[in-house]
């Protein structure tokens, strides 16, 4: 019993509670995406939220052909149904997430007495909207899907929403491990290097443009936010 109200002696203990709405809508997305993951991506969605050109769709797109050995034998347009769906559990997600992110540095920022740590409350605020754009436009790709010529209109904007998302919660991540090298436990402090390789992995991608670096990136902040709110739990 003492070492679950142990649990919350942290000043962030009820912020660190969003783990379970963020976990919920993972395992639901999780239910709706497609399990194919095509090669240099570790899941099918990071690989579609990254697409171009209508090529790289259709090319995305055909890995949902049902198989010989595939258990379920949904169609192509079955699959794609259920990747919308998960896109639209995504707006619940998003909104989960951000908030979590708002509010960490509205703690943290009197917490440790920085007021510059209010900066990750606008990141949190352009992650959101920046997701809501990417996933109307995920949507709307999905459903226009075979014809390239209406898929093209909606891929001219959505790499500014996807990229300008990922690099607001890296830079927020960076900004979080000022508040992780001010902890007292030496875990704290070696974590605070773990939340910065984002923004690297992020600067990377943008230069590179290379598969392998983007999928790098996306995971090392997916990581990085996982950390900050477990971290919740223990934060001086």
């Amino acid at each position: 019993m003492s070492n679950f109200s142990n649990l919350f002696k942290s000043s962030f203990s009820k912020i660190g509670l969003f783990a379970i709405p963020l976990t919920v809508c993972i395992v639901a997305m999780g239910v709706f995406f497609p399990k194919e993951s095509p090669e240099h991506y570790s899941s099918f969605i990071v690989a579609f939220e990254f697409v171009k050109t209508p090529e790289q769709v259709t090319e995305l797109f055909q890995l949902l052909a049902p198989t010989d050995e595939a258990i379920d034998q949904l169609s192509i347009e079955e699959k794609i149904t259920g990747l919308n769906i998960g896109n639209y559990v995504d707006f619940i997600f998003m909104v989960v997430y951000s908030l979590f992110v708002f509010l960490f540095f509205k703690k943290a920022a009197p917490h440790y007495d920085l007021k510059w740590l209010k900066l990750g409350m606008p990141l949190a605020i352009l992650a959101l909207l920046c997701d809501i754009g990417e996933n109307i436009h995920l949507i709307k790709i999905a459903s226009a899907y075979p014809s390239e010529a209406e898929m093209s209109g909606f891929l001219t904007a959505l790499p500014f929403f996807v990229w300008t998302k990922w690099m607001a919660l890296a830079f927020a991540c960076g900004l979080g491990s000022i508040a992780f090298l001010l902890g007292k436990k030496l875990i704290t402090k070696l974590l605070a290097f773990v939340l910065i390789i984002p923004i690297l992995l992020g600067i990377m991608a943008l230069i590179t443009q290379s598969d392998l670096v983007i999928d790098g990136f996306t995971a090392g902040v997916s990581v990085s936010l996982a950390i900050m709110v477990m971290s919740c739990f223990w934060l001086e």
